[in-house]
């Protein structure tokens, strides 16, 4: 049937397409964060609460096909070209009835385990790829090597998380990452890694403090509405946060985020004059008004 656009902007975008094909203009820039498996549900939740912000000031790609469009283009482009024709309320709506396409934020704050969700991703979606070379993990645990679980990596490429875990085998020895795919390419290489210091400073400053996120401090269904306003408005937007309270996108990260990922980068044992200079960057944004 083919893949209907259609985005609501400044301007309008209805199109149609024969297959994946528009999924290539979403450049990204992907950052991976490596957990504890333990620790796993609570660090991702802390990433999908930090998503709106962080995109709000690196939002990168206000145009498409000649139409000026979201902030960032990426978020409903990527959408409709792998889930076909989704419309604003799609990306916001939660819920038990909600159907989870393949391109999502989520659906709900992450309880259990990773297991869970990896669990959770089998039930739900359909194989559409299979690995390059398969293997059978328990033979492979028995004899004392860490398998790969190909297929679980394979399968769970094609399900596009805004956050997405990640399992990997380095030198025989299994690690978990939550990969931050949310972030678009450029504008320069410093603007780039200015977002990377404010994702990581972020993530290391939450695990140093042990944040719990529950549904109680601030309902999923807030944190998504959060995402695509970001994604819609950039620096324009204002969020509901854990205080119970919303804030402004600039607001939120001059007086609370920056320092929070300051302090989380210092935990980490970052070097001062790289921390002022890349979060530098972000507050420079803030300041102006002005993202990429």
């Amino acid at each position: 049937k083919g893949f209907q656009i259609h985005i609501d902007g400044i301007d309008q975008l209805d199109t149609h397409h024969d297959s994946v094909m528009m999924e290539s203009a979403n450049t990204s820039f992907q950052l991976h964060y490596q957990v504890d498996p333990d620790h796993f549900a609570r660090l991702y939740n802390v990433a999908q609460l930090i998503t709106a912000p962080l995109l709000s000031c690196a939002a990168n790609s206000p145009l498409f096909l000649g139409r000026r469009l979201w902030h960032e283009t990426r978020v409903p482009l990527f959408h409709g070209a792998i889930d076909g024709d989704l419309c604003d309320k799609d990306l916001e709506r939660t819920g038990e009835s909600a159907k989870e396409p393949r391109v999502a934020f989520g659906n709900g704050w992450l309880q259990g385990s990773v297991l869970d969700y990896f669990r959770t991703q089998v039930e739900e979606f359909d194989i559409i790829l299979g690995p390059s070379a398969d293997e059978d993990a328990l033979a492979v645990l028995s004899n004392g090597d860490m398998p790969r679980l190909r297929s679980l990596c394979a399968h769970n490429g094609t399900i596009y998380r805004w956050n997405r875990p990640c399992f990997g085998v380095m030198d025989g020895h299994p690690h978990l990452r939550i990969e931050n795919r949310i972030l678009p390419a450029g504008p320069t290489p410093t603007d780039q890694v200015g977002n990377a210091a404010l994702f990581f400073g972020l993530m290391a400053y939450h695990e140093q403090a042990g944040t719990v996120i529950s549904e109680e401090m601030l309902p999923f269904a807030d944190a998504k509405r959060n995402f695509v306003h970001a994604a819609k408005h950039g620096l324009g937007a204002s969020f509901s946060w854990l205080d119970g309270q919303r804030h402004t996108s600039r607001e939120l990260l001059a007086n609370t985020l920056i320092p929070q990922a300051r302090q989380g980068l210092r935990d980490a044992g970052i070097n001062e004059e790289d921390i002022a200079h890349y979060l530098g960057v972000i507050e420079q944004r803030v300041e102006a008004n002005q993202n990429g």
